[in-house]
Parts: structure tokens; C-alpha cells; sequence
């Protein structure tokens, strides 16, 4: 291993940065640790850029004057996620109307632009199958044309690794979903006999959940996992997270938009699905994480303020963690 680079080490002039980045990708870096005190947002903005354009994902962390394991524990995590590792992982449901693959997506703001079609995949058993760039666009709806688009990509990479398609596929949509956004894409996979369902994942308007214990006169807060089906079939209520001290459980109102799975099977999945957090050793999250991970992506690109750059990196890098 080479010795660490110092900040003096790196160049003022912008070629020659340039090409400090490209020498290290040339080396086959991946990503690369780098430790330093607090930096001003602007400054860690221009560095990740920079390393990007080489197809380097950077982890930043303050030095610890005593060890932290909740730390240490997640600077790795995300070491690995960035070097395209991912130690975590998923049982696959054992089910046939499981999904094979699930994709999650998300259209974030920036001031009056909103970055739709940002997109994460994982495999049956929780492995990453990558991500697709988002796209800047002026209202919150998602473009049906880069929707398909993306899905074409996943499932390409899916046929890579299987040498064949897949046989069901779960789409998730963080909000609602609207006309015109996945007809395109069903229409395509159901064309190649790829079974598909389509869940809209709302965070509000689900009011709150607790259970009446039987014989008991209080209310007690329900565990992560439980879930309240309709009898119609096309929505469920999830708890994904413990409810916050004095208060009670905040559900997701899961709506299916699309698909004939069974409502237990895509409410298992969902929660499987909160569970796991490959960036975090401590926390899981309250949405299902492709839909997390699509979010915390086009929060990323909003950072670095433009799409351009991700042209180059690595889909299985995970470099907004």
C-alpha cells in the first residue's frame, strides 16, 4: 500500500488536478478515505466532483481523538459500498410471486427543478444491481420515456449476471404515481412475458397505528413489520420504524398501482425491504431502501449541480452514501 497523500500533494492548477485523479483511477482506485477536520460543504463538493470525473468515489471522516464503533462501523460500510463490495445482503423470499428483481424510484427538488427517474435496483437476495442517472426536469412527474429507459438498463444487467430475464419485477415509486409515468414499461416487459408489479410508497396519509391489546384498556405501539391489508386488495398500511417517544407508529401507505402479486407477499417485501441498510450497521430505514437510496442519490446530484459528471462512474458504485 502506497503511502496516504497529503493535502499538499494536490495541485492548484486545474489540469494538473485533473490529472492527479486520473493517475489514481489509473491505479485501479476505486475510492479513496479521506481524513480531515471540518471542510466547507463548497470545498467537499469540488473534491467529490473532481474524483468523480476520474470514476472515484471519496468517504470523508474527522479524525477520532478516541475509537467511536458507530462510527467506524459506518465509514466502512460506505468505504465498501463505494468500492462496489456490498457486505449485507437478503434471504430471498421464498415465494413465486416474489420479485427477482426490485427497482425503487424517486424525483427530488432542487429550488424549482426536480431531478426525476432517479433509480436503484437490488437483486431477490438484497444485492446491489446498481443505479441510473436521474434527469432534470421541470415538474415532479416522472418522464415515461427515461422510466423505460432505466428498467431497460437494469434488466440488461440482470441478463449479464443470469444469462436470461428475469421472471417478476417490483417497481417502487416514492409518492404517487402518476399518468403516463410506467404504462410504457409495463407494456415492454409484459411483452417479454416479465411479470411486474407497481406500488406507489407514501410517507404521509396514513394516519397512525397502534394495537389494543385484548382485555386491556391501553394502547400499546406496534412492532416494525406489522401490517393492516385491504380487503379490496390494492393497499396496505406498514409499520417500517419504532414509533418516537410519546408518540405513536407512523405507517406507509403502500398502494398498488399495478400487478396481480398478493397483497402479503408485496407487504413481506416492503418490509424486508426497511430492514436492511447496507450503509448503516445500527439503522434501518422508514422507506424501503432502493426508494432511500434513489432519494439520497438525487440529493447527491443536487449537491454537485450537474448530471454530466456520473456519465463515467460505475452504476454498481455506490458514491451518494
Amino acid at each position: 500500500m502506497e503511502n496516504p497523500k497529503q493535502k499538499s500533494d494536490l495541485p492548484d492548477s486545474l489540469f494538473s488536478r485533473k490529472k492527479f485523479w486520473q493517475n489514481w483511477a489509473n491505479q485501479g482506485t476505486n475510492t479513496v478515505l479521506v481524513i480531515s477536520p471540518w471542510l466547507e460543504n463548497q470545498e467537499k463538493t469540488k473534491l467529490r466532483r473532481e474524483a468523480l470525473e476520474a470514476n472515484i468515489a471519496l468517504q470523508f471522516m474527522q479524525p477520532m481523538p478516541t475509537p467511536e464503533d458507530y462510527r467506524a462501523v459506518n465509514i466502512i460500510l460506505g468505504l465498501l459500498l463505494k468500492a462496489k463490495w456490498q457486505p449485507v445482503g437478503l434471504e430471498p423470499l421464498q415465494n413465486p410471486q416474489a420479485a427477482e428483481i426490485v427497482i425503487g424510484f424517486d424525483a427530488g427538488k432542487n429550488r424549482s427543478m426536480y431531478y426525476g427517474t432517479s433509480a436503484f435496483a437490488i437483486l431477490d437476495d438484497g444485492q446491489s444491481l446498481g443505479w441510473e442517472i436521474p434527469e432534470a426536469q421541470p415538474g415532479e412527474k416522472l418522464s415515461g420515456e427515461a422510466v423505460l429507459r432505466t428498467i431497460l438498463n437494469i434488466i440488461y444487467r440482470f441478463q449479464r449476471i443470469q444469462n436470461r430475464l428475469p421472471k417478476r419485477v417490483l417497481l417502487l415509486r416514492d409518492g404517487l404515481v402518476q399518468c403516463n409515468e410506467f404504462e410504457e414499461a409495463v407494456a415492454a416487459l409484459e411483452s417479454d412475458n416479465i411479470a411486474v408489479d407497481l406500488l406507489g410508497v407514501r410517507k404521509s396519509g396514513a394516519g397512525r397505528m397502534a394495537i389494543l391489546p385484548h382485555e386491556s384498556e391501553y394502547l400499546s405501539d406496534p412492532q416494525p413489520g406489522t401490517a393492516i391489508l385491504s380487503q379490496d386488495g390494492n393497499t396496505f398500511r406498514i409499520v417500517t420504524s419504532k414509533a418516537l417517544a410519546g408518540s405513536t407508529a407512523l405507517p406507509l401507505q403502500v398502494v398498488r398501482d399495478y400487478g396481480n402479486a398478493p397483497l402479503e407477499v408485496l407487504a413481506q417485501q416492503v418490509d424486508r425491504l426497511c430492514m436492511l441498510n447496507p450503509a448503516s450497521g445500527y439503522a434501518s430505514s422508514r422507506l424501503p431502501y432502493v426508494i432511500h437510496f434513489a432519494d439520497k442519490m438525487a440529493k447527491e446530484v443536487q449537491r454537485l449541480g450537474t448530471v454530466s459528471i456520473l456519465q463515467g462512474v460505475d452504476r454498481e458504485k455506490i458514491f451518494f452514501v
